[in-house]
Formats: C-alpha cells, structure tokens, sequence
C-alpha cells in the first residue's frame, strides 16, 4: 500500500481517531493480496465513478474503505478521496485544527478559496451561523475552547497564507447589507472582551493584528441584530458591546488594541461616540464582580491601566476637555476607593462599588455638552470629532444593577421563594 496512510486522516472531530492508528515503524510497504488489488484502475473507475467526470462519486468515507483493500485504487484516487463530499476531510481537519492533515488535503486536493459548508455550529455569534467558510472552523475551535488557542493561531495564520477570506460571515448582518463589507468578524471582538487569562487574550489579540495586517479592518458597530430588537431596553440599560471601544478600556485589553482603534477611526475619519455608563460598567466588571475569574494582580491595577489609556486618547487627542475631566475624576476614585479583591467573593455582590463609581458622574449632570438625549447616538455625525464621550440621559444605573443580579440563580430563587 502508499505511504500515505489515509486511516490516519480526521474523519471526526477527535484527534484521538484521527492518530491511533498510525504505524510507529514500518520498513516496508504493505502488500495488498485481495482480488481488488488485481482489478485494472479502469475497472475500479466504474466502480466509484471518475472524479471531475461522473456527477456521482464514492463518499470520502467509501474512497477509504476501498482504498485499504486496495493499493492500487488508493495510489490513483487519492486527490478523489480529499475531494469527495465538497473536500469533507478538509473541513473535518479544520473543525479539530489539525495542521498536518489540512496541509495533507491542501496540498493533494487544493480546496478551492470559496469553499463553504453548510453547518449547524456553535459560535456565539450574533446570528446564528448557517454556513462556514474554512477561518470559520478555526474561528468556532477557539470560542469554544474545543482546540488550544495556540494551534487556532497557526491555522489561522496558514489559511490567510493561502488566500482564503477572512471577513464578517455572510450571515451576519453587516455583510447582508454590504456585499463589499471587509472588516474581521465581530465574533473576535466579542472573544477578546469576554477572554480571561493572559494568555488567552494576548492569543486572540495576536489573531486581531494578523487579519488587520492582511487588510481586514476593525468593525465600526457591533451587535446591529441584538440592537434593533431591543432598542428601548439597551438606551436604558447600556451594556451592549456596540463598539470595539467599549472593549479597549476594559482593563484586561491590551493597550495596543486601544491604539489600533484610534488609528483606524483616524485613518477612515470615523465618527463614534461612547457612553461613559458603559466605561463604569467595564470598571465594575473587571474590579469587582465576584462571577468572573479576573481579578487585579494587585490593588489599583486597574486604575494604572485605566489612566494610561486615558493618557492615550488625551495625546491621540480623542478626548476634549469636559471629557478629560470626567476621565480623570475616574481615576481619582478609582484610587481612593481600592478594594482588597481578596474579599470577594458570592457572599459580596459589590453594590456599594457600583454606587461609588456612579456617584463620580454627578458633578457633571448639568453639563449639557456631555448629557446627551439622542436615540441615534453614535449614529448621528458630530462635525469635527472622531470620537467624543457622553452621558446618556437615559442611561439607568440601577436598571443595569438590576439587570446583573438576574443573571444570578440564587437571587432570582430568592424573588421567586422569599
């Protein structure tokens, strides 16, 4: 039989499968014997039909069945084996991001840069996916951790290598809208602001500097679907991740992230706004939720990281003055009120710190350049402003309170049994 030993292939999602049954040493090639082995491959043709000729073929899992009875067969139609079933192996080798195999299937088959499946996934995308391309095996791999973000990266790195796209899925809302949409899938945002772990972050960090140097650009707004639906409730209750900002000045995201964004914004003559309640929710989320595993390395880390990103956008001069003040009137509470994160815990649900970091906007309620009513904010140009900082009048701390505590089973069991 060829060296190529096709039972070594990913014909599942287990890479256990997938190399369990390869030869550790073998110092000769297998003789086939069967009857099959004798057939001319004009015969064998007949049997499976001929690849690019005949409209139906063996499925990829016949060509391997007959291939181990077979020597013969295998040697003469193994690129019909990695083509079969709109090139199944390859999309199996990605859904584990298997490198060896899917350099095997690229290079005996060349899966063409279009090639889509139809899949059900599990990506936590904003519209559920209904087909994938191949980034969007890899990009399924690392949301749900099924493979090592290390290996995500490496196989993303090769399928940009290779030419395949890397924009927003088209079933996404953004790309149904504009069929030349070029941004990176909103999905890699998302990841970066819910990843803990530094290592995690700066992976996918690393995966957003690769599709940005291939040309692929940050995406502008975020969550339109989830957005629309329920309009009222997110201008009363922002929390939404609606920009890649809203992730940038969250402590856990690296600072160069922050700097990409402002050079974009720049680059394209952006126009964007951010809430200053969602810059609050942010700073509660990575100081004092005690349902999350991130925590400061040390007390006041988060106001250290705060402030250096405040000096960013002060010296990219994204920020006016009434907005510095605020700024600065965060950090300055942020430091006075540092919390010895070793306290908490599910018994301390940090509602006194939420109170504390709300009170810091009350000197500037009356401002009317900063409290802005505006439904279409961040929609709405502001003429020669990239960027500009606002408190929306609508925004209801406790709503969001409100909001986070019925995420917890055990108040929401206490409302309903008191």
């Amino acid at each position: 039989m060829s060296d190529h030993y096709i039972e070594d292939l990913p014909l599942s999602s287990s890479t256990k499968q997938m190399t369990s049954s390869r030869p550790q040493h073998q110092e000769k090639p297998a003789q086939q014997e069967g009857r099959l082995a004798l057939l001319p491959v004009e015969v064998l043709l007949n049997i499976t039909g001929e690849p690019g000729k005949d409209e139906q073929t063996l499925s990829h899992k016949d060509f391997k069945s007959l291939a181990l009875s077979s020597g013969v067969f295998f040697r003469e139609l193994r690129q019909a084996y990695y083509c079969a079933d709109n090139f199944a192996v390859f999309h199996s080798a990605l859904r584990c991001v298997d490198m060896e195999a899917m350099e095997r299937c690229y290079n005996l088959a060349k899966p063409p840069i279009d090639l889509t499946w139809e899949v059900s996934c599990q990506c936590p995308s904003e519209k559920a996916h209904k087909h994938h391309r191949p980034i969007d095996d890899v990009f399924e791999c690392l949301a749900i951790g099924s493979a090592p973000i290390d290996r995500c990266i490496e196989a993303i790195r090769w399928l940009l290598s290779k030419g395949y796209e890397a924009n927003e899925q088209k079933d996404q809302n953004w790309y149904r809208s504009n069929q030349h949409c070029n941004h990176m899938p909103e999905l890699i945002i998302d990841l970066l602001g819910k990843s803990s772990g530094k290592a995690h972050v700066e992976g996918i960090y690393e995966i957003i500097t690769m599709l940005h140097d291939h040309g692929y650009s940050l995406p502008y707004r975020m969550n339109l679907h989830q957005f629309s639906k329920t309009w009222y409730d997110q201008m009363a209750k922002p929390g939404l991740i609606r920009k890649p900002m809203d992730v940038a000045l969250r402590s856990h995201c690296p600072i160069p992230f922050l700097e990409l964004i402002l050079q974009e914004y720049r680059r394209r003559g952006a126009n964007a706004s951010k809430i200053f309640g969602n810059v609050l929710w942010g700073l509660f989320l990575d100081i004092a939720d005690p349902s999350t595993s991130r925590k400061e390395s040390y007390q006041g880390e988060a106001a250290d990281i705060f402030e250096k990103k405040m000096q960013l956008l002060i010296d990219c001069q994204f920020v006016q003055l009434q907005e510095i003040q605020v700024l600065r009137r965060l950090v300055k509470v942020l430091r006075e009120s540092l919390l010895d994160f070793t306290l908490i815990n599910e018994d301390w649900d940090g509602k006194e710190y939420w109170e504390k970091l709300c009170a810091s906007l009350s000197p500037f309620m009356k401002n009317e350049d900063l409290v802005k009513d505006d439904r279409l904010l961040g929609y709405k140009r502001v003429f020669g402003r990239l960027h500009r900082f606002v408190i929306e009048t609508s925004w209801n701390p406790w709503a969001v309170w409100h909001d986070y505590k019925m995420q917890d089973p055990k108040h929401r069991a206490n409302i309903s049994h008191p």
